[in-house]
C-alpha cells in the first residue's frame, strides 16, 4: 500500500509474470481456435465449437489479466474501487460512508487486513499487510486522515484493544 497525507491507494489483486505468461497461452488459444473455425465454416455452416472454444479461452485469459486496486482521497473522503484490464481503467470516485472505526485483523499468521467499518457490521477491506507494525502504521494513517479510532485485533484477536492515536 502507498501512502501520504492526501491518498491511500492498495492493489488488491494484481496480475503476477507467471498469471500473465499463462494469459498469453490462453490468447494464443484463441486465436487458433478462431483459426479452426474460419476454416471449418468455409466446409460446414455449423461448426461453432472452436468459436465456443475461443470464447471460453478468452473469458479465461481474461480473468488472468485483471487488476483490481482500491484508491483512497482522505482530503476529499472519497474511494474508487477500479478495474484494470491492460490499459483500460474502469471505475468511479465515490463518497466514502462515516466509518465508525478502522480495525487491524489478522486473517492468517504473516496476513492482516485492514477494515474500515461501518454501521457496526458492515466494511470495506481498505489493505493489506504482511506484517503487524506496517498494518498498524497504516491502519493509524488511515483513522488519523477519517478523524475514528484504531482497533488492534491482530496482536491478540481474542483480546481486542483500541490504540491511542
Amino acid at each position: 500500500m502507498k501512502t501520504n497525507n492526501q491518498h491511500i491507494f492498495k492493489s488488491q489483486r494484481s496480475s503476477s509474470i507467471w498469471l500473465r505468461f499463462i494469459a498469453i497461452i490462453f490468447f494464443i488459444a484463441m486465436g487458433y481456435f478462431i483459426y479452426q473455425f474460419v476454416l471449418e465454416y468455409r466446409d460446414n455452416k455449423l461448426a461453432f465449437f472452436p468459436l465456443i472454444f475461443a470464447l471460453i479461452t478468452f473469458v479465461i485469459g481474461l480473468g488472468l489479466t485483471i487488476t483490481r486496486k482500491l484508491h483512497f482521497n482522505l482530503n476529499k473522503r472519497t474511494l474508487k474501487k477500479e478495474l484494470i484490464i491492460g490499459f483500460l481503467r474502469f471505475g468511479k470516485w465515490k463518497p466514502i460512508p462515516n466509518p465508525d472505526y478502522i480495525s487491524v485483523f489478522q486473517v492468517e499468521e504473516g496476513s492482516y487486513d485492514i477494515k474500515a467499518w461501518f454501521n457496526q457490521n458492515e466494511y470495506i477491506v481498505i489493505g493489506l499487510a504482511k506484517k503487524l507494525k506496517t498494518a498498524l502504521d497504516q491502519g493509524k494513517e488511515i483513522a488519523l486522515g477519517l478523524g475514528v479510532e484504531l482497533l488492534d485485533a491482530g496482536t491478540d484477536p481474542a483480546n481486542s484493544k483500541w490504540v491511542a492515536l
